[in-house]
């Protein structure tokens, strides 16, 4: 039964993370991540992947602290010690749940998807996502999560389509603008 609730959240959260892939605004993003990252932790819990438990628990505070937007006069600065922070922390949850050595790669995702989220950067959020999917696909099959491979895999793709379909636009942006330039050298 552990294994069947562990499937139904890991599915639950991979809904909310496509929806993560999916908004623009980063004040959407950042809640709904915490709901995935909530939901993604209750499985690996029901899995007892405490690795995977403890890095989408220190996601929900990531999210919470990204979702507060502090600003302060040395903004660069506060920047690049909250996310010192973050990695500081990632560390320490490799540290004391360490299982075996695949238990890793969902640190490393960890690591990727917050420096990823940190950039501010839509572009530069779903390039990163490619290798913290990839790693979070080999963690779940170690892990035995047979939805978690699947979901994971789905968002990969997802994330493929939108970098194809951002690729699309700036081309077609660039091609008008070479056009309106053309048209105005008259």
């Amino acid at each position: 039964m552990e294994y069947f609730w562990s499937q139904f959240f890991t599915i639950l959260s991979y809904l909310f993370l496509l929806l993560v892939y999916t908004f623009k605004n980063r004040k959407l993003i950042l809640p709904l991540n915490i709901l995935a990252s909530l939901t993604l932790a209750i499985s690996y819990l029901f899995l007892k992947e405490y690795t995977g438990y403890a890095a989408n628990i220190f996601a929900i505070f990531r999210a919470v602290m990204l979702t507060l937007d502090f600003k302060f006069k040395n903004q660069k600065a506060y920047d690049i010690a909250l996310l010192s922070v973050f990695f500081t922390a990632i560390t320490l949850i490799a540290i004391f749940t360490y299982q075996a050595p695949y238990s890793l790669l969902s640190v490393l995702a960890t690591y990727i998807y917050t420096f990823s989220i940190w950039q501010k950067n839509r572009t530069w959020f779903n390039i990163l996502g490619i290798p913290a999917c990839l790693c979070y696909i080999i963690y779940n099959i170690f892990a035995g999560s047979v939805f978690g491979i699947v979901c994971e895999s789905v968002v990969l793709v997802y994330i493929i389509i939108q970098l194809i379909l951002i690729a699309v636009k700036t081309n077609r942006n660039k091609k008008n603008i070479s056009e309106i330039k053309n048209e105005n050298s008259l």
